[in-house]
């Protein structure tokens, strides 16, 4: 935080908190939905009812029924505490409308606006809220017929039901019967209650029976099956099958094919994560390959036997396995024993002549003339694979050869080719055209590397005749821009970026256009980019284009996110605001929050948390709104956030910043007290600090607050001594120059404070003087029974108070003085108001 910004927030506190002097940091208790306080609305405290929240903010009801957001630290203490037996926030609002409350607490204006915001949860999509309400229904008291009329299907308020019934009853059998019987169920749901409840499972189990009943299923098949029953096993509790117990009453054959149950959730499409190993007995080899494709964790602990495959024959199904899904585990030994040829080759790619043994001869020919050409060698022999003869043939040949569609099938092969300058052929379709767009990139860079830059134009603008893909054309004009730029030439550059720009678009060429448009009329460029902002398909690239627009106009990259004055233009700022919600880079989220809390405050402070979407709550959405709404707030959120001990590097240096910016005011403008102000704010905030940041930041202070006081009105709170005391104290756990350098800050402040003290007391030290010497004038010589001794203690007790006070205020800061004449002055005081405090002791 710079100088002038800081002056302005001092500014702003010291007209809002004539109260600073006393202010302390308060913690929130826990919130919970459904809670009643007692909450400051004007000038008094009234009820207001809780009806939402996150972690900074909560929704809530007042008595006339107004809805409003609030501060988690401004409620205190629940009046009336949530149930902590209703679990669901549908039922918590619900309680407080069913008169379990007092009408004092919800009064009919609250209680038509909670009816309302109850059915709008209970409506709301997914029924998660009328779930909550059902889970909720014995605290809530609700009956079987309220629970019928949730917005939930009849199968999932039977299957809750079912529970209320004693197990065996003829109530729960009866009802588990109905839900069975109810083809609206999910499947998997009807048939784990049949199983549970031992009812009779009909045609149902013939269904159950025949889906898992042990087969070579195909592919098509077990997709099928999956699409029938795979999900409705998933919800019914199977997902994790591999090992699963069921009940006592579970088939035989049930159990022992679970995992069949895991393997069609996911040949459906269902996650691979879902099961934790796939049993693969009594699956076909087509079906495990999938399974393996789609991730899935197998095993084939259950079986014996062995499988075909290519060249291996009779190979076991865990070795198989093994070679599917961990080939690199297999010793050259194995490979050559399975003749796993397609590892083989794999290998003696890489260099391993050994497992030569396990290809036949003409594979092996073909492997070692695929290694000669990965070297940039041509094959001694010629390979039996017409594709790799036509691969070598075709480098050999260079640019006056070309590449087949076959050839180019094999995208592999690109590189060697395009290095060798070979082009793809005429009637090669699609991979061609690909190809050929490949070509002209990496030939017209290559040209641009060279410092040809006509050349690079050339051959883009050649190629922009015949590529169709965006992305291939923006960066064929992107290429072009560079030539164009590197001649020195920025108008028909950024034509071209322009151009490119239209559409979708990369990072590169948002900052290809920035680099350009620097160097053109800088408005212009500032407008092209906030519309970039505005459009732009990507997150990553409208925040890329609004901080590209926020460099053109600043035009000095050491003065992007300085705090000053200058007003950034509405049309930079809202292409900065939606970027709040957006998940970007931790670097640019913060540099454009912070732009938004120094330049944008009044907007950002008064945004919903669900403006932030994803963001909400974290350290940068709350610090810096936090900042925007104000240095109490922005210290609060700060000294939260660095308590937790696991505070990013960025917090502590907004932290550091802050702390600098107070101790730079408070040194160059100390005679004002708005300095002051933002001093106490960092420390009564809580703010934790460094030594060495704490005792300058006390120091200054309080020397502050000494300066700007009018003794003839106050004088300093008594806490300021120990401050200083603390940061004396401090002093020793700074190195040694640290405290060279700090040290004579320590006892100015002191100094200061005991002479400020000595400026507020002398004169009522004076007074008491001769209110004590006239009353003691006055009863010399008088009888005691006719002194009023009443009026005489009444007079007497405040200023021997006073003094006693005096001097226990002064012996405090005593030992902060070095000045000999300061101490010397400040110990006749004390004298003097010893002396006093006696004379008016004894006239009591």
């Amino acid at each position: 935080m710079g100088a002038d910004r800081a002056r302005l927030v001092a500014d702003r506190v010291e007209a809002s908190a004539t109260h600073a002097l006393g202010v302390e940091a308060r913690v929130a208790p826990s919130l919970e939905v459904g809670s009643i306080y007692r909450v400051r609305r004007g000038l008094r405290k009234e009820v207001f009812i809780v009806i939402d929240r996150d972690r900074s903010h909560v929704k809530g009801i007042w008595r006339d029924g107004e809805v409003e957001v609030r501060l988690v630290e401004r409620l205190g203490q629940a009046v009336v505490p949530a149930s902590p037996a209703i679990r669901s926030h549908a039922g918590r609002l619900k309680r407080l409308l069913s008169g379990a409350v007092s009408d004092e607490f919800v009064t009919k204006p609250a209680a038509a606006e909670l009816g309302k915001r109850v059915d709008a949860m209970l409506r709301r999509a997914g029924g998660n809220h009328a779930v909550g309400l059902l889970l909720d229904r014995k605290a809530l008291s609700l009956t079987e017929e309220e629970c019928g009329r949730l917005p939930l299907a009849a199968w999932r308020v039977n299957y809750e039901l079912l529970q209320d019934h004693a197990a065996g009853s003829r109530q729960r059998r009866a009802r588990a019967a109905a839900l069975v019987a109810d083809f609206a169920a999910p499947l998997g749901v009807r048939a784990r209650v049949a199983l549970a409840e031992g009812v009779e499972l009909g045609s149902l189990g013939a269904d159950i029976a025949a889906l898992f009943a042990p087969s070579s299923a195909t592919r098509p098949d077990m997709a099928s099956a999956a699409n029938t029953l795979g999900a409705a096993l998933v919800a019914a509790g199977l997902k994790r099958a591999g090992r699963l117990s069921l009940a006592s009453r579970t088939p035989g054959w049930f159990a022992a094919t679970s995992s069949r149950a895991a393997a069609y959730s996911v040949l459906s499409g269902g996650s691979p994560q879902a099961a934790r190993q796939i049993d693969i007995g009594g699956l076909s080899l087509s079906a495990v390959d999938d399974l393996i494709d789609a991730g899935a964790s197998v095993t084939a602990s259950t079986i014996d036997g062995a499988v075909d495959v290519d060249d291996m024959q009779g190979v076991s199904w865990s070795t198989y396995i093994a070679a599917r899904t961990r080939p690199d585990e297999l010793t050259t030994d194995a490979v050559i024993a399975l003749k796993f040829a397609g590892e083989a080759y794999r290998r003696y790619l890489r260099g391993d002549d050994d497992v030569a043994a396990a290809m036949p001869g003409l594979k092996l020919k073909d492997a070692m003339a695929a290694r000669s050409i990965a070297k940039g060698d041509q094959p001694v022999e010629e390979a039996h694979d017409p594709l790799l003869r036509e691969l070598a043939d075709a480098l050999k040949a260079g640019a006056a050869g070309s590449a087949s569609a076959e050839l180019l099938a094999d995208s592999s092969t690109w590189g060697v080719l395009i290095s060798k300058g070979v082009r793809a052929s005429r009637d090669g379709g699609s991979q061609s055209e690909q190809y050929e767009d490949l070509f002209a990139l990496h030939q017209a860079r290559e040209a641009l590397f060279s410092w040809n830059w006509a050349r690079a134009q050339e051959i883009a603008r050649d190629r922009l005749r015949g590529a169709r893909r965006e992305a291939v054309r923006d960066e064929l004009l992107n290429l072009i821009a560079c030539g164009l730029w590197l001649e020195d030439r920025p108008e028909p550059a950024l034509a071209a970026l322009d151009s490119a720009l239209e559409g979708e678009y990369t990072e590169a060429l948002l900052t290809n256009a920035a680099v350009v448009a620097t160097e053109l009329e800088h408005w212009s460029a500032i407008q092209r980019f906030v519309k970039i902002a505005r459009e732009a398909p990507s997150s990553q690239q409208r925040a890329m284009a609004a901080e590209r627009a926020l460099l053109l106009w600043v035009n000095d990259d050491a003065r992007i996110w300085a705090d000053d004055d200058e007003t950034i233009p509405e049309d930079i700022l809202a292409a900065l605001r939606p970027l709040i919600r957006e998940q970007i880079p931790t670097e640019r989220y913060l540099r454009i929050v912070r732009t938004l809390a120094i330049h944008d405050s009044n907007w950002l402070a008064a945004q919903p948390p669900g403006a932030f979407g994803r963001n909400a709550g974290s350290a940068a959405a709350r610090i810096f709104q936090g900042r925007a709404r104000g240095v109490e707030e922005f210290v609060a959120e700060l000294s939260k956030e660095l308590r937790t001990g696991l505070a990013e590097k960025w917090v502590e240096e907004e932290r550091d910043s802050v702390v600098e910016a107070a101790v730079n005011i408070l040194a160059e403008q100390n005679d004002e007290m708005g300095g002051a102000f933002f001093g106490l704010t960092l420390l009564k905030g809580g703010l934790p600090l460094e030594p060495r940041q704490r005792v300058p930041l006390t120091c200054f202070t309080v020397m502050s607050i000494t300066q700007n006081i009018n003794t003839d009105q106050g004088e300093p709170k008594d806490e300021f001594i120990d401050w200083v005391i603390g940061a004396k104290h401090a002093l020793a756990s700074l190195d040694e120059e640290d405290r060279r350098l700090l040290a004579p800050l320590v006892t100015l402040a002191g100094e200061e404070l005991a002479r400020t003290f000595a400026r507020a007391r002398t004169p009522q030290i004076d007074q008491a003087r001769e209110v004590i010497i006239r009353v003691s004038a006055q009863l010399t010589g008088m009888p005691s029974w006719q002194i009023n001794h009443e009026k005489v203690q009444e007079v007497m007790a405040p200023l021997s108070k006073f003094c006693s006070e005096t001097w226990q205020v002064l012996h405090k800061v005593r030992p902060l003085i070095s000045d000999r004449d300061l101490l010397h002055a400040i110990d006749e005081l004390m004298g003097v108001a010893s002396n006093l405090g006696a004379m008016a002791v004894k006239l009591r």
